[in-house]
């Protein structure tokens, strides 16, 4: 959903005559003694901060156009484990590199289950279901890996409590 600042821009897009004068700007075409019903569309162009007056002229906002292109703009980070989450929080992508991968899988670990909890297969689910779609792929990333430890009957899970006895394995 677009926010407040960016309504008048799209207003003024979804104007066809609007539209047809941003055209005739960007082409350079713009008639020397714009009808009234073009003036109207300038108008409404230049209040959406799409193009300015220059002189005589109409040229496009470049500026103002590259000041809304960074509002909001977050940049995703290029180390760390939050390189692998999604804006909103999700994993997007699993790391090849097993280093990249236990940084992961340790976020992931402290994000859902507090040392001291133990949570049911159902519980940990609803938990991982926030950061992924395909939980029980998860689940079984963070026990076999070592970051989190499943009870013998595979009912309890809880944070793995020496991490010197995680698993030595690859995926």
């Amino acid at each position: 959903m677009p926010d407040d600042s960016i309504r008048p821009l799209l207003a003024a897009l979804a104007n066809p005559a609007a539209r047809e004068a941003f055209a005739r700007v960007v082409l350079d075409a713009a008639s020397d003694v714009p009808s009234r019903r073009e003036e109207r569309a300038l108008t409404q162009l230049e209040s959406a901060g799409l193009i300015v007056r220059s002189g005589k002229t109409w040229a496009v906002d470049e500026a103002r156009l590259r000041s809304l292109l960074q509002q909001g703009v977050r940049r995703r980070p290029q180390d760390g484990p939050e390189r692998f989450f999604t804006p909103d929080g999700r994993i997007d992508r699993y790391p090849t590199q097993p280093d990249d991968r236990d940084e992961l899988l340790q976020a992931i670990v402290s994000r859902v289950i507090d040392s001291a909890e133990t949570l049911n297969e159902a519980e940990l689910g609803a938990r991982l279901s926030a950061l992924t779609d395909d939980t029980a792929r998860l689940r079984r990333a963070l026990v076999d890996h070592g970051f989190l430890d499943r009870d013998p009957s595979g009912a309890a899970y809880r944070v793995a409590t020496n991490e010197n006895d995680r698993a030595v394995t690859s995926t």
